[in-house]
């Protein structure tokens, strides 16, 4: 009930003057609403409005927000310290060796079966010598010729080189010396004893035919 107006009586029209320019007065009938807004702080109890979902108030100044639950990761990738850089390096570092042995090592193997493929060439060219030489010395004429090249071979039959070498002096005694590589040849030096006293010295030449057998392809008297 505004100043001025008696119980049952008519308003009094000087009271409308007080209000402010613009402003609409509430409805007479319109009852007061009471206030829902909870208080401030850690969010105290009252009633929500009807319809509206109630937001939780933040922490007041100064208190510390509760820590992350299990589970929760951060937002951003943390960044490395000193001592995850010092195990990175030993990584690093242990890998690098890692590969330096097994570097050195296939280039060690190599090298291994180059040196072994070698020393076997070169005692191969010394036993074809050898074989050789023993057969003239005993007259077995098939394996003297059997130890020649396929290009010596196709020059003269078996029978011919039988008949050939049966002609000359009788081997009595060799001596087959250190054989050394000039490119793909072997060169195998020779000395031989005749029955008849003589002596003769003879350097042959062994060539690799197929992929393990070494034939001779030459002599140099």
């Amino acid at each position: 009930m505004n100043p001025g107006q008696q119980p049952g009586g008519p308003a009094d029209p000087g009271a409308a003057q007080w209000a402010a320019p613009g402003s609409v007065p509430p409805p007479a009938s319109a009852p007061p609403v009471p206030s829902t807004v909870p208080a401030a702080g850690w969010g105290a109890p009252g009633p929500a409005p009807t319809g509206t979902v109630p937001v939780p108030a933040g922490p007041p100044d100064g208190v510390p927000a509760p820590p992350r639950g299990p589970g929760v990761q951060a937002p951003f990738a943390a960044p490395p310290n000193d001592r995850d850089r010092r195990r990175m390096w030993i990584r690093l570092g242990i890998g690098a060796a890692v590969l330096l042995v097994c570097c050195l090592g296939g280039v060690g193997g190599i090298v291994a079966l180059v040196v072994t493929g070698q020393r076997a060439a070169l005692a191969g060219s010394t036993q074809a010598v050898g074989d050789y030489l023993e057969g003239l010395r005993t007259h077995d004429f098939d394996r003297a010729y059997a130890q020649l090249c396929t290009r010596l071979q196709d020059r003269q039959s078996r029978a011919q080189f039988a008949a050939q070498q049966g002609d000359q002096i009788q081997i009595e005694a060799y001596t087959v010396g250190t054989p050394h590589a000039n490119g793909s040849v072997y060169l195998v030096p020779a000395q031989v004893r005749l029955v008849d006293g003589r002596s003769d010295t003879a350097e042959f030449q062994v060539v690799q035919q197929g992929p393990s057998e070494l034939r001779i392809c030459g002599v140099t008297r």
